[in-house]
């Protein structure tokens, strides 16, 4: 997912503030290795995804309440369940969601600053590896002249044409282009280095040489450059969505005096209770009565 926003960003320019272009395919190469691999730009990605995930969460109603009760030595109730629901004051579910919002868009601005960080040293160290093999290649030149030089002058010395402080002098010369060709050749290493961690690619495996790079187009006017810094420079896009962040936020204080509503309902299960009525006889009240007339009258029932 990580290489289709690079992707999207190198392409896109209502996403990406500055468009990234790479000189060859292979700068371009290394340029999405970088975003697939590097930990700081994976790291930042995650924080952006996780500031988009607050959005909906804040934008969403509290979970509702469910309450139930039982009686248990009660004669008229048995259970009560109930179930209500909090409304915040109109508005502020939606400032809460813009102020998310913004500052889900700041750490977007946060990725593209980082992914620019990275592409930046990036390019900086096959520039530096690009000049390292040009400057090789031109000292291997010079040793390739005077090393023709020197068995031009070891021919004429055989033929009596030159003496021997015109082939020491050549040779002087050869031993020292050798010696800053090998010292060219040392900081090699160290530059493959760089730029396997920029990239983010684990081992010790040699990067090849640069390709040939063409001259740079020229640069824009100036007052255009600043313009296009103004409007797209991701630092600064930063502060523009905390200040909108900051905006919604004084819009949340100011609703937070007014109150909130809660709406639901209640459901009670209830027996009736036994009721005893004087105006009404019960069997068990005829019984008695018929037992005791018998006991006074001494009849048999």
């Amino acid at each position: 997912m990580l290489t289709i926003l690079v992707l999207s960003l190198l392409s896109a320019d209502m996403l990406a503030p500055p468009v990234i272009r790479a000189d060859n395919e292979e700068l371009r190469g290394y340029l999405i290795e970088a975003a697939e691999n590097n930990p700081g730009l994976r790291a930042q990605h995650d924080e952006w995804l996780a500031a988009l995930e607050k959005v909906p969460q804040v934008k969403s109603l509290d979970d509702p309440m469910f309450t139930y009760g039982q009686f248990i030595q009660s004669d008229v109730s048995l259970l009560k369940v109930g179930l209500a629901q909090k409304f915040p004051w109109f508005g502020t579910l939606r400032a809460k969601g813009n102020k998310a919002l913004a500052e889900a868009d700041a750490e977007r601005e946060r990725l593209y600053a980082e992914r620019n960080r990275i592409f930046s040293e990036i390019k900086k160290v096959y520039f530096e590896y690009a000049f390292l093999a040009e400057s090789i290649h031109v000292t291997e030149s010079q040793i390739e002249v005077l090393t023709y030089m020197e068995d031009t002058v070891s021919s004429k010395m055989s033929l009596g044409f030159a003496n021997e402080d015109e082939l020491l002098r050549v040779s002087i010369e050869k031993t020292k282009t050798q010696d800053r060709r090998d010292g060219f050749l040392q900081f090699r290493p160290a530059l493959m280095a760089q730029l396997r961690e920029v990239m983010g690619r684990d081992g010790y495996e040699e990067i090849p040489w640069p390709q040939e790079i063409g001259f740079p187009t020229p640069l824009p006017p100036t007052p255009t450059i600043l313009a296009q810094v103004r409007a797209a420079n991701p630092d600064l896009r930063v502060f523009d969505h905390l200040l909108e962040s900051s905006k919604e936020q004084i819009a949340l204080a100011k609703k937070k005096g007014y109150p909130d509503f809660t709406l639901g309902f209640e459901y009670g299960l209830s027996k009736q209770p036994q009721i005893s009525r004087p105006d009404r006889p019960y069997p068990s009240t005829l019984n008695a009565a018929n037992r005791t007339f018998n006991t006074v009258t001494g009849t048999t029932p």
